[in-house]
């Protein structure tokens, strides 16, 4: 099954483990979905998951997204 995130679900399952976006991450991080990623997505999960009103550790969210982009199925969005 091909998904595509919004970054709502990315926000949600850092800020609670456990829950159900956090399970729905999980299973694209071991292919069990197959996340569908174009570089205009993976930019704005960075610039969201990145902002200070969060406070996520840079480290811990670079390197989510660096595993989320290793597994992810990647498309370039056509033009409109």
């Amino acid at each position: 099954m091909r998904v595509v995130y919004d970054t709502n679900v990315l926000v949600s399952a850092v800020l609670k483990p456990g829950s159900i976006p956090a399970t729905l991450v999980s299973l694209a991080l071991t292919q069990r979905v197959h996340l569908c990623l174009s570089q205009p997505i993976l930019a704005e999960y960075t610039t969201v998951l990145h902002r200070p009103k969060f406070g996520f550790e840079a480290l811990s969210i670079d390197t989510l997204l660096e595993d989320l982009t290793r597994t992810a199925c990647w498309f370039t969005p056509p033009c409109l």
